[in-house]
């Protein structure tokens, strides 16, 4: 049987039609007819990273439903291990995905990444299996050639049948991958609650049959490198959902598709998700006292192109920007305000004309480098001989 290593992976709310909740289809006799197609994976995307003046590969990623983007995408889920401080992929100047015709090889459109942000419970060591492997990623151009996935927003089972797909290498059973292809792949495998010494309990595990953790199936893969931050998809009332961030692979020591894998359920981190959103496309000021006289005022940090903007009364249409210098603490930005005269008002609004360019990571600065040991423990899926690949 043919196998597919796969790499690792991740205001308002917006409309509750993003999400949709259903049965979860896991018909046993008729898998031979359920085997997933990578073309049925509009929102999987791959996302590279700018090296030394090259896009190499960095793993997968998946368009997230966008409130102002109902057609397309300005944002993706990945891996936080994919993107991270300290990350395998090391340093970079810029990140960016990049959407292929379904089934095909043919650049449609590219998206840049202005915004970094990760988890604040990712694993400050980025150890496989533990923490909050996520990260979302905003994109300075909307993606318009994709379907956004549609989220499952309801706990898994502990056993489930999922469908994923991700960019990772491709190979057979109990051999090294292959060369970087620039295909999208699907496959599928039943992941279950696994007791583990090294996994905590968020993550859902899987193993390559054989051994076999549960019954083989048709189509059954196994993740490798590039495949982190992919997809878990469940097929609920006969529609693919997006239930979930491939993560990590391991015990075993070579790293070949004889293996386990993991997958990080989304559903807990939604919330963070759709606050997180809601703060860089619509954020709000927060007005405190301090010591019961000076006022303070924040909004969240990652709204950082919006200025801060005052005028004493509303009938005056010319807003000036604030003479306050703001401290950030990495969660919001603030302003202590003192001579405020009798009434004022503030808003937060971008300055006119385009964004400006560069890209901001936020979250944990405290990573470092992972030290592999191999044999001892789960591994992220990309941690194979790592050289850069260039995207293709």
């Amino acid at each position: 049987m043919k196998a597919r290593l796969l790499l690792l992976l991740m205001g308002s709310l917006f409309s509750p039609a993003a999400t949709s909740r259903g049965e979860i289809f896991v018909d046993e006799a008729d898998l031979a007819l359920a085997r997933p197609r990578a073309t049925d994976f509009s929102c999987v995307v791959l996302l590279g990273g700018l090296q030394s003046g090259s896009w190499n590969v960095f793993g997968s990623a998946v368009a997230f439903p966008s409130p102002k983007v109902p057609n397309g995408s300005q944002w993706v889920l990945c891996a936080a291990h994919e993107v991270a401080p300290g990350s395998f992929n090391g340093t970079y100047e810029g990140l960016r995905v990049t959407v292929k015709e379904p089934g095909g090889y043919t650049v449609l459109e590219r998206g840049y990444v202005d915004k970094v942000i990760i988890h604040p419970n990712c694993s400050p060591s980025l150890t496989a299996g533990q923490g909050v492997d996520l990260a979302l990623l905003h994109i300075s151009n909307a993606l318009t050639r994709l379907t956004p996935a549609v989220i499952y927003d309801e706990p898994l089972p502990p056993v489930v049948l999922m469908y994923q797909c991700g960019y990772g290498l491709y190979g057979v059973a109990g051999t090294w991958p292959g060369s970087f292809d620039g295909a999208k792949r699907a496959g599928c495998n039943i992941m279950g609650d696994i007791s583990s010494i090294w996994i905590e309990s968020q993550y859902l595990m899987c193993s390559f049959d054989p051994p076999g953790l549960y019954d083989s199936q048709s189509g059954e893969w196994q993740l490798s490198g590039f495949d982190s931050g992919g997809g878990g998809f469940v097929n609920t009332n006969g529609q693919m959902r997006f239930a979930a961030t491939l993560c990590l692979a391991g015990p075993n020591g070579n790293y070949n598709f004889y293996s386990r894998s993991g997958v990080l359920p989304i559903a807990p981190y939604l919330d963070w998700i759709y606050a997180t959103i809601a703060a860089v496309e619509q954020p709000k000021l927060t007005l405190r006292t301090i010591d019961g006289a000076l006022l303070k005022l924040s909004w969240p940090s990652v709204a950082s192109e919006f200025l801060l903007q005052t005028q004493e009364t509303l009938a005056n249409t010319n807003w000036a920007t604030a003479d306050l210098t703001a401290s950030d603490d990495g969660t919001n930005r603030s302003v202590i305000l003192t001579n405020v005269g009798p009434s004022r008002f503030w808003r937060l609004a971008k300055p006119p004309g385009p964004a400006s360019a560069g890209l901001t990571i936020y979250g944990p600065t405290s990573m470092a480098q992972p030290a592999p040991k191999v044999g001892a423990g789960p591994v992220w899926n990309d941690l194979l001989p790592h050289v850069p690949v260039l995207e293709r």
